[in-house]
């Protein structure tokens, strides 16, 4: 059996009305400041002590943006943020939602966005929750999730942290995510360490 064929989408439409548009291998996804337009990306401050949530999450490419509106720049319970498609084809496995230096995939990302930094514990900045079968609980994370528990946390960290959904996916239906990134006040600045690539893994027959 051949590989599915995966899609990314973000929400750009309601909680209960959601809108699906396709992130394409041209589009660069961005947590950015809350100043973003369509046309200008306003890079996130990180703020002088503590941890704060990146405020918005766009996506684009050559000066045009489109905002995923049900990311709120807080731990929120919306369902439908994030939707991976997998077309045509199932998976043998529950697919992973994590991130990487870089389309090499390796294994231990190096990347502080990643790897983390004290203020997040020595955890990866982004976090996120499979929202399949439902809407999270308004804790689903914090700055530190993923500091123990074993790979399968909230925290997206190559191999060594990721999130696991529930299931293998049949051929022609959906995984849902829901998704923020820290920022902490260690952060260092500039886009070096904060420029991966967020990629889904599955395995097929």
């Amino acid at each position: 059996m051949a590989a599915p064929t995966v899609t990314i989408y973000l929400n750009t439409g309601t909680e209960s009305s959601p809108t699906w548009t396709e992130v394409t291998s041209s589009h660069t996804i961005y947590f950015t400041g809350p100043d973003t337009t369509s046309t200008s990306i306003d890079p996130v401050t990180a703020p002088v002590s503590g941890t704060k949530i990146a405020e918005e999450l766009w996506f684009g490419s050559s000066g045009s943006y489109t905002q995923c509106t049900t990311y709120t720049g807080a731990v929120n319970t919306n369902q439908n943020v994030l939707r991976v498609y997998f077309a045509n084809n199932p998976t043998s496995t529950p697919p992973r939602l994590t991130y990487y230096d870089d389309t090499n995939h390796g294994s231990d990302p190096s990347d502080e966005i990643a790897a983390g930094t004290a203020g997040t514990g020595n955890t990866g900045w982004i976090k996120a929750t499979e929202t399949t079968s439902g809407a999270p609980p308004s804790n689903w994370c914090t700055a530190t999730t993923g500091s123990s528990g074993g790979a399968t946390t909230n925290c997206l960290d190559g191999d060594q942290r990721y999130v696991e959904c529930a299931s293998a996916a049949s051929a022609n239906t959906a995984k849902l995510f829901n998704i923020v990134c820290y920022v902490p006040s260690d952060a260092s600045s500039g886009t070096a360490g904060h420029d991966g690539v967020l990629s889904v893994r599955y395995t097929y027959t």
